[in-house]
């Protein structure tokens, strides 16, 4: 084999060099990428960017105010027929009831859908 000159083998030892430098570089780009993308993904994080999503969407709070509407619209509307009862039957109406209400009037809140 033939001996590398001297110069040849500084040229390479700085390349060598460069290389672990930039695969250093690398790897703490990839480690900070991980850490945003762990934050992002945190469960407390995503609640805090779903309810801020909700709190700057109109159209989110009119949709959640109608679903609101409607549900208690139902649950009442059972409460008042059935009211309390042991009877499964009286119970199982009392669903039935909630269910019809709740969506004949999800309907006439929002009657595009």
């Amino acid at each position: 084999m033939e001996a590398i000159k001297l110069p040849q083998k500084t040229v390479l030892e700085q390349a060598i060099l460069r290389l672990k430098v930039q695969q250093i570089q690398q790897k703490l780009e990839i480690k900070n990428h991980l850490d945003e993308t762990l934050q992002s993904l945190n469960p407390l994080n995503v609640l805090k960017q779903s309810v801020t999503e909700v709190k700057n969407s109109p159209a989110i709070q009119r949709k959640i105010f109608q679903a609101a509407i409607s549900f208690t619209g139902g649950l009442l509307s059972k409460k008042l027929l059935i009211g309390n009862t042991d009877s499964t039957f009286k119970t199982i109406l009392g669903y039935i009831i909630q269910f019809g209400v709740t969506k004949f009037i999800a309907k006439e809140v929002n009657p595009s859908t």
